[in-house]
């Protein structure tokens, strides 16, 4: 591989491969936080979207183009057909996960129903509210 000029970290980990992982990793955490009643995961679940919060701009400010091969990787048999993730289509996965979480009560007379599933709930409402607020210009720009 290394024989190859132009071959390596440069030209294998392009930026948009990791602008695509990060949109796959907030996607996957907005799907997890659809089914999950446990206000402790929540809490972890809060803690990577914050994280990824700095994919939403390179994702969702213009539209992306798919990855051109590098020269150091065999090539695909058949390009790998498929739609990019929208700003419109987290949205609507946000819009998801809110009924879901606020359809959701904690055990009461407990600590984790009293205390910790409220707050896993305030929580993760407060970083999806900042989701929405950073993704809601980007659909009006035809995202």
């Amino acid at each position: 591989m290394s024989l190859l000029p132009k071959c390596g970290d440069d030209c294998v980990w392009q930026a948009p491969l990791i602008v695509s992982f990060g949109v796959w990793c907030i996607r996957q955490i907005l799907n997890l936080c659809l089914v999950e009643s446990r206000p402790e995961l929540w809490g972890k679940y809060t803690y990577v979207l914050n994280r990824l919060q700095g994919i939403l701009d390179p994702a969702f400010s213009k539209p992306r183009k798919p990855m051109k091969g590098c020269v150091c990787l065999q090539k695909v048999a058949k390009p790998i057909s498929g739609t990019f993730t929208t700003a419109g289509m987290i949205l609507e996965m946000i819009k998801d996960v809110e009924q879901a979480i606020s359809s959701r009560k904690g055990r009461s007379g407990t600590a984790a129903g009293d205390v910790a599933f409220p707050k896993g709930k305030e929580n993760l409402a407060s970083v999806l509210k900042r989701y929405k607020r950073r993704l809601s210009n980007k659909t009006s720009a035809g995202q």
